[in-house]
C-alpha cells in the first residue's frame, strides 16, 4: 500500500501551517477527515477549518484552525 497518514491537533486559539513534503513519496489524491480535498495536486473540495494555501518548491500548504484533522495521502 503506497499512503501517507498524518493526524495532527491544533491547539485552541491559534492557527497553524501544515506542509505536506512533495517529494516524500508520489501521491495522487489527499483527503482530511476522510474528505477528498485534493485531486491530481489540484483542490477539489473545501472543508471548513483547513484551507489550501498553495505550494513552494518543496511543500504542499495548508492552514489549519483549532482541532484534530487526519489527513491520508495516496
Amino acid at each position: 500500500k503506497n499512503s501517507v497518514e498524518m493526524n495532527v491537533i491544533i491547539p485552541d486559539n491559534t492557527l497553524a501551517t501544515i506542509g505536506i513534503p512533495k517529494s516524500s513519496f508520489n501521491f495522487l489524491k489527499i483527503s482530511v477527515n476522510d474528505k477528498l480535498i485534493i485531486q491530481n495536486k489540484k483542490s477539489i473540495a473545501v472543508i471548513p477549518g483547513i484551507k489550501y494555501i498553495g505550494d513552494n518548491s518543496d511543500y504542499l500548504l495548508f492552514q489549519a484552525k483549532p482541532g484534530k484533522w487526519s489527513f491520508n495521502l495516496f
